[in-house]
């Protein structure tokens, strides 16, 4: 069990700690884009193309989290990695929104 202060201070939201790690998806998102074009008329076309894939779906867990408003300490930067992370993966974040949050409403059911 994790003590309440323990776990306050590391549920603090934090622009810099988020953007450290969106930078992180985005160096991925980079290098796995750059293994399909390097990859392209060989074998290894399929397995970047896979990875690439992982990397994409993986784009959920920062929409989620700016949803919540939780990623970052600025509203905006939610809003806006929201939109961006919503834009690649075909789905609203406003819509999205609702959706999840309606989740949170009935989870007992």
């Amino acid at each position: 069990m994790i003590e309440p202060g323990a776990l306050k201070s590391l549920a603090r939201r934090s622009n810099r700690h988020g953007l450290v790690q969106l930078a992180g998806h985005v160096a991925t998102l980079s290098a796995t884009g750059a293994l399909i074009f390097f990859s392209i008329g060989s074998a290894w076309l399929v397995p970047a193309l896979f990875a690439h894939g992982i990397v994409l779906v993986f784009l959920f867990a920062p929409l989620h989290e700016t949803i919540h408003r939780t990623a970052f300490r600025s509203r905006w930067l939610n809003e806006v990695v929201a939109a961006l992370c919503g834009f690649l993966l075909l789905l609203p974040p406003g819509w999205f929104r609702a959706f999840h949050f309606a989740h949170h409403r009935f989870t007992q059911d």
